[in-house]
């Protein structure tokens, strides 16, 4: 089971934690470091797999790559690098990879709180042309990611809600 497996690799950590909003929490979900292993990161690409349903998956720098790369070669599908901020250099792309307009595109992130970063990911794959309907994420933190993607039209898919690992 997913659960038991994020908790006995350490990705879900119980203690005193201050997260990045500067709010104070009894537990963190560090998936980033966890996408540093080969073997957890695979396990995490094959579970994200069952869950896609589009031919082209995308999402945000930093936290969303390895779980992209993960899936994209579990799947053999392409997968969508979106930049946090505008470039004024290179290319000046928002993005890495091809959006075709009038595509379906999954949302990858690894954890939802608000959904803030995933709608800003949605909204941009939109602006793009892109058709958005569902977004996966590893974690859930059911701080109303599931609600604002509802009231933008997007299903959100959560491999596993905080309350199930409590």
């Amino acid at each position: 089971m997913l659960r038991d497996y994020l908790i006995n690799n350490s990705i879900i950590k119980f203690g005193d934690f201050t997260l990045t909003s500067g709010k104070k929490s009894d537990y963190y979900i560090d998936i980033k470091e966890a996408g540093t292993n080969p073997e957890i990161l695979e396990v995490l690409g094959k579970e994200l797999s069952g869950h896609i349903s589009s031919k082209k998956i995308a999402g945000m720098e930093l936290g969303a790559v390895p779980l992209l790369i993960s899936t994209s070669l579990q799947l053999k599908i392409p997968y969508i690098i979106i930049r946090k901020t505008e470039r004024t250099h290179g290319t000046g792309k928002r993005y890495i990879g091809q959006i075709v307009s009038g595509e379906m595109v999954d949302v990858i992130d690894d954890v939802a709180t608000t959904g803030g970063s995933i709608l800003k990911s949605v909204n941009i794959l939109r602006g793009y042309g892109a058709i958005v309907k569902n977004a996966i994420c590893i974690v859930d933190r059911e701080e109303g990611a599931e609600l604002l993607m509802k009231n933008n039209n997007v299903n959100l898919i959560s491999l596993v809600k905080i309350s199930e690992l409590r």
